[in-house]
Order: structure tokens, then sequence, then C-alpha cells
């Protein structure tokens, strides 16, 4: 849901959206009516559904949305649409950052989240996306006490020892094959009988560890590099643009994670002139 968006381009129709199509809480969205309170019960209980996110491969957390009520007053997981929508908090960034401060002290490995409130008439609802980690399995360190989370369909679970186990095996499988890709991405380099230089290589892992080139992070960022605003233009490879109006170099950004600054230059000495060739780098 929402996955090529930033939580802070979503506006109240995105919201409104979620709750007239009645979208059920599943694996990677869940839904709270209120905020997390201030005791201990509720500090940990915060924790592990962020955590248990992580462990499970990412997801979103809306606070500010109630749920549906069967017959004995138990939730459903379905999105209330005659509730109202949102919390009214006179500073909703301070309440987020606050939850920040929270996953940054207790959870390990380091989790970055996003977080954003989306205003709804006045009020808010808190949105918190837990992204996929290559670091999985993370825990919780709270009051002495050590916890692994995760989450099956829309049920939080503690993991046993056999899960976690099977995590780590994983996502050591993971990190190999990223190496892996990344290794073929540099033998897959084409060489030239022209002087040859490799610059610059940045791994940017997303889903498969492939780089998502429609993300519009990585389009704005293209289209902005170097300071210079040229629209890029989508090719076999990846994400192109030129550096500059007419000039004879380029930046690529390929799915394999690669970026790429290509650029021709004369080579100075009469030998060079005489030959006619480029120095090309890579």
């Amino acid at each position: 849901m929402w996955e090529d968006r930033n939580l802070s381009d979503l506006t109240d129709a995105d919201v409104r959206l979620l709750v007239e199509s009645g979208v059920g809480e599943h694996l990677r969205l869940e839904y709270k009516r209120e905020l997390y309170g201030n005791r201990d019960a509720d500090n940990k209980e915060f924790l592990k559904d962020i955590c248990m996110f992580a462990n499970a491969g990412g997801g979103i957390l809306l606070i500010g949305i109630d749920e549906l009520r069967d017959a004995n007053g138990q939730p459903t997981g379905l999105p209330d649409p005659a509730a109202q929508i949102g919390i009214n908090i006179d500073n909703p960034n301070l309440i987020l950052q606050a939850y920040d401060a929270r996953v940054v002290s207790c959870i390990e490995d380091r989790l970055p989240i996003e977080l954003f409130p989306i205003p709804v008439d006045g009020r808010f609802v808190l949105a918190i996306r837990v992204p996929r980690s290559l670091s999985a399995p993370h825990c919780i360190h709270y009051q002495g006490n050590v916890y692994f989370p995760s989450r099956r369909e829309r049920q939080r679970y503690d993991m046993d020892i056999r899960e976690i186990k099977e995590m780590v095996m994983r996502t050591a499988s993971h990190l190999e094959q990223a190496e892996q890709k990344l290794f073929a991405a540099f033998c897959d380099i084409a060489i030239q009988n022209d002087p040859y230089l490799l610059i610059a290589c940045i791994p940017i892992f997303g889903q498969d560890f492939l780089l998502n080139i429609n993300n519009p992070r990585v389009v704005h960022d293209v289209t902005q590099f170097n300071g210079v605003f040229l629209q890029p233009r989508y090719t076999f490879n990846g994400l192109e643009r030129q550096l500059r109006g007419g000039e004879s170099s380029a930046v690529e950004i390929r799915r394999n994670g690669l970026i790429y600054l290509k650029k021709v230059l004369p080579i100075a000495g009469a030998s060079a002139i005489t030959q006619n060739r480029p120095l090309i780098i890579t």
C-alpha cells in the first residue's frame, strides 16, 4: 500500500479512500484508534507493533482510524466508515518525534522508520512506515527483557528460537545474494579499447535487491542531480539523464543498483589529437 509514495505526499483523500474502500488490516497494515500512552505497558505495546513489521517484511501503522466491531464488540480489522477519522492533537510532530526516540533507544539493529501526520479536517492520522529490513531479526530491549515480535496475517506474536535462527540464516543468505549481484554487475561492465576508468559505484537495494527506478525519490534525485534540473529518460538498463544540455556526458542509475557517470573528454597532447581517441569515464 502506497509503496511508491512518500508518507508526506499523502492527503486526507488518500485516507478517506482507504476507509471508504473497506481495506482491512493485513500482514502489512495495522489500524489504531488512539495514541499509545506513556505507561510501561503502552511503551512495550508500541515497540512490539513497530518491531513486528520489521521482522515480517515491513508495513504501515495508521493511528487515528477506528475499526468496525462484531456482535461481541471485538475489532474486525476493517475500518469503520461511520467513525470520525483522525485524532485531535495540538502538536503531532512532537508525538512522532517521541515515538521515533523510543524506536532508536529500544530496537536493535538500528531501524529507520518514516513518520508523518496526515491532516484530516483539523485532526491528524499518524502514519508510521516500517521498511523491509535487510538486518532482520530485530529485537526489543526494554526493562531488562528481550522480545522478538513478528506478524502473521493481522496478528502479532513472539517468535520462538527456531524462527529466530531461520531468520538469521535467511538474512545471511540475502546478503550473500546481494554481494553476488553486485559482483555480477561489475563483471558485466563492457571493457572498451579506449582508456577506461570506473570512478564510482553505489549499491542501492530495494525489493529482491533491485532498485525501483519508478520510485519518486529516485526520479527526483536523478532529475536534480548536480544541481541542474533535467528530465531523465527510461532506458533498457535503468534511468538516465544528461548532465547538462548538449554535453556528451550523462549519469545513469541501473536496476542492479549501480550509478554510472559517463563522460567523454579529449586527451591532451599531439598524439591524442592525431589518434583522435577520447577518454571515457564510466
